[in-house]
């Protein structure tokens, strides 16, 4: 990853390994240093094992916090797991936010609202939200995006 840390044109960047680690913040500012353009960033893994890949939700603020005006299409296995900061307290913004990959992520239906006002917290237009692979959560992530699209609109309606 270093010898492309001095192509800052760098607009997509598909990193794939066999053994994940979460992602960090601190990743996640070295590689918007490297790249202050990026629109389209995957993580990807060719094997995944529940509980150590997994990266914790959260860190789509620190997307958001990096990369607010260009960033549209994020891919990353997330945890959702955890605590989420509550809506005032988001920091972070994406204002250009198409898309949000999250593989086979797992997500209980009891988590759906608190990570759909957590994500919309951060947009200012509807992500589509795939959830390709993931069977048992596909239809609670769904749910996501319909919850987003339906807060998105409150808010626009009551400015």
């Amino acid at each position: 990853m270093e010898g492309l840390a001095p192509c800052h044109n760098l607009r997509a960047v598909t990193l794939r390994c066999s053994w994940p680690k979460p992602v960090t913040p601190a990743a996640i500012e070295k590689l918007a240093l490297s790249w202050p353009k990026l629109e389209e960033l995957t993580f990807s893994a060719i094997w995944l094992s529940p509980g150590v890949s997994r990266t914790p939700i959260t860190i789509l603020e620190d997307l958001a916090l990096a990369w607010s005006e260009t960033l549209g299409v994020v891919s990353l296995i997330l945890d959702e797991r955890g605590q989420l900061p509550s809506a005032s307290a988001v920091r972070g913004r994406f204002k250009k936010s198409d898309t949000i990959w999250v593989g086979d992520s797992f997500l209980p239906k009891d988590r759906v609202l608190p990570v759909a006002e957590f994500i919309a917290s951060m947009c200012t237009t509807t992500p589509r939200i795939f959830a390709p692979g993931s069977e048992d959560f596909e239809g609670n992530w769904e749910a996501v995006e319909q919850r987003v699209a339906k807060i998105l609109h409150s808010r626009q309606t009551s400015q």
